[in-house]
């Protein structure tokens, strides 16, 4: 029932000398209830309904409801969110222990309300809006307040079609590299965790919104022998289907750091990496690859690389924002600031509701976050509509600091209380967002904290190693696949052991060279003007492999000394090059196997001798000479030996 002080603090309102109090609130101190839920909309609704843990302050002591003046700006709600100012009351009740019953281990009860008519049983909720309710448990001895909370309720019983505002929100899947170092994969009960509850909020959550995946993490449970993981795989997959999502690389990387660190194509590849884990393992599923959702500090030289890899849309995540300035509100499809910025559109999540989520969740009622924050939204939408922005122009979108859901289950329960708000329509903002000719520009810093000092040097040498290695294997080789996704988590910026998968790929890529030999005489003999060096090379490895095997010498004629010569699996190839020289002598040749691109060395140098025995000119007929006269002695000697033996047979009288 309410208590004549309120009407004589309802008549001081009615004559409107009662303004938002600056001063803090002092109730604040107060233990804070635990709140499970309460309606939150009210279209039709003719009483409030509020749900709180079991708590023992309930028994026996009754409880005050007072209604607040409504919002009259998203800085006032702020203010009165955070305690620095307490809004002057409107209407109050107070229900007695009886009311208040108490139900699996939870505390309920109902408040009436009426938009008629002002009864002493119910409270007068006349105009639209956001207003902030605070309930209060009072001592029934002492009279000394024991507990309290503040939430709000947003009042919209009137509709018009024509103010409705497009809202979404954004919700990434996101977890720690399931791929270690050394190539495994290794999926934790953490990763499990988030995947499953990520399932749960696409499957529960029938109304669109903006969904974000990590390749990394799709590729880890879909590679996965596991049944389980393959369950939890086709699940996902199968939800994301009724969908759709933006691209991504890899695992997260910063367009900026790359643009400063002058490696701006090795962003576009890492990008190009995460796309073709999407369509490889997400079949059906629609991946708009021109929006990309930046979760860096970004610079203009970094959105001017978003573009050249051909996005057109981005969506900027808290951490995105940081020392940007914006002409105009965030809550719009903004342009970006410059001559480059031509068919780009950006769109920002809300920052301050993000803040707000993140802030008000710390508290005992952890669902509080969730009905402050969809209240501020709710407020920032009217603020604009009356600051005369066109309701077609506006973007609400609503995420937390990380975008992902398992962190903070407010943003799920926050996003279910707007999505039931009338003057609100969810929309997937993952397609390519159109900004009005007057919409807002945002300028983006030129310059950012994380240059990637000290790493564009190590990230080169690791790139030509691994280009120059995956050019020996054949491109049908799975291994490329996985060294190209170790690279990509160890020039992530958000990868804390990155130096380990540097250090982890180095030496898979040392195997892989390691694994050839080569067999050859310290030295060659050859006759005449021409001859072959032969050398073997060995393929140790269970695959094919192609290496550029190259001799020279400076002395000797050599026949296609340069050449790709493919390795079969376990086997030994011949090599054989032709080599001609016009004098006798011993000469060096070189050899040097290395990989087909980049030249990278596959064995250690290697250098042999040929001894060349050639006869050449006036030698030549000497020695066919010497060879008539040894026939010419043999024919004489063989007929004076016959003459002589036909004589020694003859027989006299």
């Amino acid at each position: 029932m309410k208590s004549p002080r309120f009407l004589v603090t309802l008549l001081v309102l009615l004559a409107g000398v009662l303004p938002v109090s600056a001063r803090p609130v002092a109730a604040e101190a107060l233990p804070e209830l635990s709140l499970i839920t309460h309606t939150f909309n009210v279209r039709t609704a003719t009483q409030l309904r509020f749900i709180f843990s079991d708590d023992p302050r309930f028994v026996n002591n009754p409880v005050e409801i007072e209604l607040h003046r409504r919002v009259a700006s998203r800085t006032s709600f702020q203010s009165i969110a955070t305690g620095e100012a307490r809004p002057g009351v409107i209407d109050a009740l107070t229900l007695l222990p009886a009311q208040v019953r108490r139900i699996n281990n939870s505390a309920q009860f109902s408040v009436p309300i009426s938009a008629r008519t002002d009864s002493p049983q119910g409270l007068f909720l006349a105009q639209d809006g956001v207003y902030p309710i605070t309930l209060r448990i009072r001592d029934s001895e002492s009279k000394e307040a024991i507990a309290e909370i503040l939430t709000f309720i947003n009042v919209r019983r009137t509709i018009d079609p024509s103010q409705t505002v497009q809202a979404s929100t954004l919700i990434r899947l996101r977890a720690a590299p399931s791929l270690q170092p050394n190539g495994e994969t290794s999926i934790t009960d953490e990763a499990r965790t988030k995947v499953r509850q990520f399932i749960e909020i696409l499957k529960n959550q029938s109304y669109p919104m903006t969904v974000s995946v990590q390749p990394e993490i799709i590729e880890a449970f879909g590679s996965s022998t596991s049944d389980s993981d393959q369950a939890l795989f086709l699940s996902l997959r199968e939800q994301l289907r009724l969908r759709s999502i933006t691209t991504a690389p890899f695992v997260p990387s910063d367009p900026s750091m790359f643009a400063a660190m002058n490696m701006r194509q090795e962003f576009i590849e890492q990008l190009r990496v995460g796309e073709d884990v999407l369509n490889k393992w997400l079949p059906g599923v629609v991946i708009h690859r021109g929006t990309y959702v930046a979760d860096h500090y970004l610079t203009a030289d970094g959105l001017q690389l978003l573009r050249t890899a051909g996005i057109v849309s981005v969506i900027l995540a808290p951490r995105a924002q940081q020392n940007i300035s914006v002409a105009g509100t965030t809550n719009v499809v903004m342009r970006p600031s410059g001559v480059n910025s031509n068919n780009v559109s950006v769109i920002a999540v809300d920052e301050a509701a993000a803040q707000t989520l993140v802030r008000d969740s710390t508290k005992n009622s952890g669902e509080l976050s969730a009905f402050h924050t969809a209240a501020e939204l709710l407020v920032a939408r009217d603020d604009l509509l009356a600051a005369g922005q066109p309701a077609a122009s506006l973007r609400i979108l609503l995420s937390s600091q990380s975008g992902d859901p398992s962190a903070n289950s407010s943003l799920v329960t926050a996003t279910s209380l707007l999505q039931g708000s009338t003057g609100i329509r969810f929309t997937d903002m993952a397609a390519a967002q159109t900004p009005d000719r007057e919409t807002s520009r945002v300028r983006f810093s030129a310059n950012t904290p994380n240059t990637g000092a000290g790493r564009s040097a190590g990230i080169a040498v690791a790139r030509k190693e691994l280009t120059s290695t995956a050019s020996m294997a054949d491109p049908a080789d799975i291994r490329r696949e996985l060294w190209s996704h170790l690279f990509a988590l160890a020039v992530s910026n958000t990868v804390v052991n990155g130096d380990d998968y540097v250090a982890g790929l180095r030496e898979l890529l040392g195997d892989v060279r390691g694994s050839v030999t080569v067999t050859t005489p310290d030295t060659i003999t050859l006759s005449g003007r021409s001859g072959a060096i032969r050398i073997q090379i060995r393929n140790n490895s269970e695959v094919p492999l192609t290496v550029r095997v190259r001799m020279a010498s400076a002395k000797l004629r050599l026949q296609d000394p340069i050449r790709m010569v493919k390795l079969a699996a376990g086997g030994t190839t011949e090599v054989e090059v032709e080599a001609g020289t016009r004098s006798n002598g011993r000469f060096p040749i070189s050899i040097r196997v290395t990989t087909p691109e980049g030249n990278l060395e596959v064995v250690p140098y290697i250098q042999v001798t040929a001894r060349m025995n050639a006869i050449a000119g006036f030698g030549q007929y000497v020695s066919l000479f010497l060879l008539l006269l040894v026939l010419l002695w043999w024919w004489t000697h063989w007929r004076r030996a016959r003459i002589q033996k036909a004589r020694g047979t003859t027989v006299s009288d």
